[in-house]
């Protein structure tokens, strides 16, 4: 068959598979999170965080916007992914999308 516009063979039928079967256009899968399993001391977050009570965030105590750094006790485990514990007990998110280690600048060497 020949279409105005489209110059050599040209399949009708390829062309209503491809969209009905799929080939033709596929959602992209949702990335997999990654969560730290280290203790990086330091981390900020690259997204607003939340704060909770316990380690299955179901009491939320308050949030905080990106960029506030945050002192990481320990890591803790629930199920099969962890969560960072703070200092007063309470428990934020260790996924990768979410917070990045924080590495303390050094200070300039004055000149005198």
């Amino acid at each position: 068959m020949h279409f105005p516009g489209c110059y050599g063979t040209f399949d009708v039928s390829q062309m209503y598979s491809n969209y009905y079967y799929g080939t033709a256009t596929k959602a992209a899968k949702p990335k997999k999170a990654i969560y730290y399993r280290y203790n990086p001391k330091m981390i900020y977050a690259r997204t607003p965080i939340n704060r909770y009570k316990d380690i299955a965030f179901k009491h939320k105590v308050d949030n905080f916007p990106a960029g506030t750094v945050f002192a990481i006790a320990k890591v803790v485990t629930y199920g099969k992914i962890t969560r960072f514990q703070l200092a007063n007990g309470y428990y934020i998110t260790s996924n990768q999308a979410n917070v990045n280690r924080y590495i303390i600048p050094l200070m300039a060497a004055s000149n005198e």
